[in-house]
């Protein structure tokens, strides 16, 4: 590997209840150099990167994405030495409660869910990974939301090799149901990589595994939005049982409900909240 391995290795750890930002499904389809014109003040040197991004891009391609399309995903994957890749500072941006941090980066996300809507949905197991021993944030019935863009991959060995084999180090073994495989349109074609986009939520399947003297390991479970519709329209007990507490009373810090507030940044009265078309 000629990277360090940041863009799987770099997960969500804090579970916050942030306010959905979808209002990009609506914005206008840019070319990437006008999407990245926008974000100047965020990133180094960026007119040259987009086009080196153009110059090695995959197009065409099997898949009809636009010249553009394919170079939004590849330089989403771009390793840059300043700490100034486009996957970091927008995954930072992703992550931050201030959501109004995301309108510069709607033309962007636009490019990109377009280049992604026009790929085969990936359903099946995938890999993440980091460095530390994060067993004790997950418990088995938790629901969990990752608001930024995750890269994954179906090879256990790729993620292997950006983290060390110790009992700090974690795997994620995620059952993913909407993944979008980009591995034909990045800088690294051999990691086999699948992303998915901001707002996937996750249940915990199971209590974490720990070796002793070896890697850890947690095992998610992608949540669709028919098992969110059908938990929603469920019937619920009138009263609790006071000799068993509900789930909700137990992780009522932890459990993320994917919240929609009066502040979040939108334009979805007529989006179903997802951050990408999965109908492929």
């Amino acid at each position: 590997m000629s990277h360090n391995g940041d863009r799987f290795t770099d997960i969500e750890l804090e579970n916050k209840r942030l306010p959905a930002c979808y209002g990009y499904l609506n914005y206008k389809l840019l070319s990437l150099t006008e999407a990245m014109n926008e974000l100047q003040n965020f990133l180094n040197d960026i007119n040259r990167f987009v086009k080196l991004a153009k110059r090695h891009c995959t197009y065409p391609n099997d898949h009809n994405l636009t010249k553009d399309e394919s170079a939004a995903i590849y330089i989403y994957t771009m390793e840059l030495s300043d700490d100034s890749s486009v996957y970091r500072i927008l995954n930072q941006t992703l992550r931050a409660e201030d959501r109004t941090k995301v309108r510069p980066w709607f033309g962007y996300l636009r490019l990109l869910d377009s280049a992604t809507s026009k790929l085969p949905t990936f359903k099946g197991i995938i890999w993440r990974g980091i460095d530390k021993n994060v067993t004790m944030k997950f418990k088995k019935g938790q629901r969990i939301t990752w608001w930024s863009i995750s890269s994954c991959s179906t090879s256990i060995d790729v993620i292997s090799s950006f983290i060390s084999k110790s009992s700090s180090s974690t795997l994620f073994h995620i059952e993913c149901l909407n993944g979008k495989s980009v591995s034909s349109f990045t800088c690294y074609p051999n990691e086999n990589e699948v992303i998915l986009m901001p707002g996937t939520v996750f249940e915990v399947v199971s209590n974490p595994l720990s070796h002793h003297g070896g890697l850890n390991i947690i095992h998610l479970k992608e949540i669709s939005d028919d098992d969110e519709e059908e938990e929603e329209e469920s019937p619920r007990p009138s009263k609790p049982n006071p000799y068993k507490p509900s789930h909700s009373a137990i992780s009522t810090a932890t459990i993320s409900s994917n919240p929609v507030t009066t502040h979040q940044i939108t334009i979805q009265s007529q989006i179903k909240p997802r951050m990408f078309h999965n109908k492929k």
